[in-house]
């Protein structure tokens, strides 16, 4: 039970940047430029309209945010000593830095491979949608 509860805590950074990279054009209006900038490749587009720069650098930004809280936490209480899978002291941004990243990087992958295959934006593509972020 321990290491499930360890597990969790350590995917909380990546699961916040990624549910803000999602939810990031609900917060932030506007800047909604797309990361493939419209390009194509065999006629289908690269990743669509709905994977922005504002969703990558607002998941950053979050993910930096949580990671840095987290750090806070492990600090001051021994149960977020307990339950991490790393010394938080020991760790610097750039981790929490790698954690928000990979987990949107997880998801563009996926995008990618759904306009391969012509799944349409925000159609589930399980289970593949439900752990793009945790592979990345």
């Amino acid at each position: 039970m321990i290491f499930i509860l360890k597990a969790l805590w350590f995917l909380v950074t990546p699961g916040f940047a990624n549910i803000a990279a999602a939810i990031s054009g609900y917060i932030i209006p506007g800047f909604s430029i797309p990361v493939d900038f419209g390009k194509t490749v065999g006629g289908k587009r690269i990743l669509g309209d709905h994977k922005t720069w504002r969703g990558i650098i607002f998941g950053v930004i979050i993910g930096l945010l949580t990671f840095k809280l987290q750090k806070s936490l492990y600090v001051e209480y021994e149960f977020f000593r307990n339950i991490s899978l790393y010394d938080y002291r020991e760790s610097s941004l750039l981790l929490g830095f790698f954690l928000a990243i990979g987990a949107i990087v997880g998801d563009l992958v996926k995008s990618f491979f759904k306009r391969r295959f012509g799944i349409k934006p925000g159609k589930s593509w399980f289970p593949l949608d439900q752990i793009d972020w945790i592979a990345g």
